[in-house]
């Protein structure tokens, strides 16, 4: 373990012996201050969708079920991501349908992104519970939550 301290009094330390260097340091903490200086800014809006675009969800979340049409929707619900110029679409719900041996399986969330152009795309489904704890830890950073 290396120790460095600078002229502040900071003390750092690191498994990296060229990481002690004075001068590696502070050229990290200057890029780190000018990085996020200049980052912008990610605001999150909450948006309506139409029915013509929950239709489409449901069909292209039903198209990775094994059984499309048992399938029961709640709660989807979108989001417009604003970061600078860009904007984004994010669209999140839970879906409940049957499995292979004709069960339900429980409420399952997904994730997915609505492009004016190319419609919506599906980025993530809980198939298991460490993903569905990944998409619903995803969905309340856009400001989503679900009563599960």
């Amino acid at each position: 373990m290396y120790k460095y301290s600078d002229k502040e009094g900071n003390t750092y330390f690191t498994n990296c012996p060229f990481l002690s260097s004075k001068y590696t340091l502070e050229w990290e903490r200057k890029r780190r201050k000018l990085s996020t200086k200049n980052a912008p800014t990610t605001t999150f809006k909450n948006i309506n969708l139409t029915a013509n675009q929950v239709a489409e969800v449901k069909k292209k979340v039903g198209n990775r079920l094994k059984d499309p049409y048992s399938a029961r929707y709640h709660s989807i619900q979108g989001v417009l991501k604003k970061t600078g110029a860009n904007e984004t679409s994010i669209v999140c719900g839970l879906v409940n349908a049957k499995n292979a041996f004709g069960g339900y399986v429980g409420k399952k969330p997904f994730v997915g992104y609505y492009d004016t152009r190319k419609g919506f795309s599906v980025s993530g489904m809980g198939t298991d519970s460490a993903d569905s704890l990944s998409i619903l830890k995803r969905c309340r950073v856009y400001g989503i939550r679900f009563d599960l």
